[in-house]
């Protein structure tokens, strides 16, 4: 699962940093533009001097460029500071100027960006990234996400979106970057600055601190291991994914399952959970307008006992889920070892794009064919987190 949200610390200059760039087009404009879903995430193409590139659309972050991209235009540095990804590591990093862009032939002038190495951490090599449109851009126009059909539309006339069939109206406050954060309940009670992150695949993950009551240890899945990719790598941790009573403006659900992550960890709202909302972002009033497409429904949320890892070009078990692994033969595969074979795709040498490969297996699989090392091949299954239990009724979303 990949979490490209980025938290800057001593940020006083970047508020005015991020404050700046511009739109060329001084005319009413409304765009519809498509965008390819990868893992949940949304992917759409910005253009430079003519070519395409491949930039996700991430509220969590700010403007981010490739340091390949970079390189090739000679963007020029600004600044520098410390950032940090979601996985609570850091980082000094450049602050450059983009050259003029364009995303559907609007063009953009005098952004500032944030360069990284997008292609040093396997999770997010794999999304095949030149760059991040992040909030500080977002925040020149209303946007308006469409999951139905995978476009996003970008207007700076606000009157042109329909505000028919809203189910909530959420405030929200922006960070330095302009990202927006939120309030979520949880079991009743109100957690506060949560960030809106379109850049988590995810559905919602809390650091361990915030969540220390009001869940049932015996209804809880435990995994351990890499189970997320920041920009500057991953971290070894173990988590919980647990149900809590959820409610994001009007809208409450009885089982959500949330991640309960290391204590210094991020609190992201995710696709995982936007995925199932006609979203409207307006960073003039700050308010977030949402139509709800579908129910949630949390037994549907699946997952393999175990998920891969690149650790030192080899392919590994990089994530346990004892309770998901279900029957079969000893000894049980353990965090660390090798994989082998998956299907009939053979890992004796492996890199990054091999790696991809084995995301792929595994995310479009219901029944996967692994071969471990020192302990044969067995069959694993995806399994519900949590079942519905027989004759229980489907729980929906509701309105409080």
């Amino acid at each position: 699962m990949a979490l490209i949200a980025v938290f800057l610390l001593g940020c006083k200059s970047s508020k005015y940093l991020f404050s700046k760039g511009k739109l060329k087009q001084k005319d009413v404009f409304d765009l519809t533009i498509p965008v390819h879903i990868q893992g949940n995430l949304m992917i759409v193409t910005l253009q430079i001097e003519g070519k395409d590139y491949r930039f996700l659309f991430d509220t969590g972050s700010p403007m981010v460029v490739d340091k390949a991209l970079r390189e090739k235009f000679a963007m020029k540095t600004i600044t520098q500071k410390q950032v940090g990804d979601s996985q609570g590591k850091i980082k000094r990093l450049d602050y450059v100027k983009m050259p003029p862009f364009k995303l559907a032939g609007l063009e953009a002038q005098n952004v500032v960006a944030i360069e990284a190495d997008l292609k040093s951490t396997p999770g997010i090599y794999c999304l095949n990234l030149d760059g991040i449109i992040g909030a500080n851009f977002m925040k020149l126009g209303f946007w308006e996400i469409n999951p139905r059909d995978s476009t996003l539309r970008f207007t700076n006339d606000f009157e042109r979106i329909s505000l028919d069939g809203l189910s909530s109206v959420v405030p929200f406050r922006i960070k330095s970057t302009r990202t927006p954060v939120v309030n979520v309940r949880l079991n009743g009670t109100t957690l506060p600055y949560v960030t809106f992150d379109t850049g988590s695949a995810g559905v919602l993950s809390i650091p361990s601190k915030k969540v220390e009551e009001g869940y049932d240890d015996s209804l809880s899945v435990f995994s351990v291991g890499y189970h997320s990719g920041g920009l500057f790598g991953s971290r070894l941790d173990s988590t919980y994914q647990r149900q809590f009573r959820f409610g994001f403006g009007h809208d409450s659900l009885p089982d959500l399952p949330l991640e309960i992550d290391h204590p210094g960890s991020k609190m992201l709202l995710g696709m995982g959970y936007l995925k199932h909302y006609r979203t409207i972002l307006n960073w003039e009033s700050q308010k977030i307008y949402l139509e709800r497409l579908r129910p949630f429904q949390a037994h549907k949320v699946t997952r393999f006992g175990i998920s891969p890892f690149l650790q030192d070009s080899v392919i590994t078990v990089g994530v346990v889920s004892p309770s998901l692994l279900g029957p079969g033969p000893e000894p049980q595969p353990e965090l660390g070892d090798t994989i082998v074979k998956v299907n009939d795709l053979s890992l004796e040498k492996a890199n990054h794009d091999v790696y991809c490969q084995v995301v792929r297996e595994f995310r479009s699989s219901d029944t996967l064919q692994v071969t471990i090392k020192n302990k044969g091949e067995r069959v694993f299954t995806r399994q519900q987190l949590f079942p519905k239990k027989p004759g229980q009724p489907q729980k929906k979303l509701q309105n409080l």
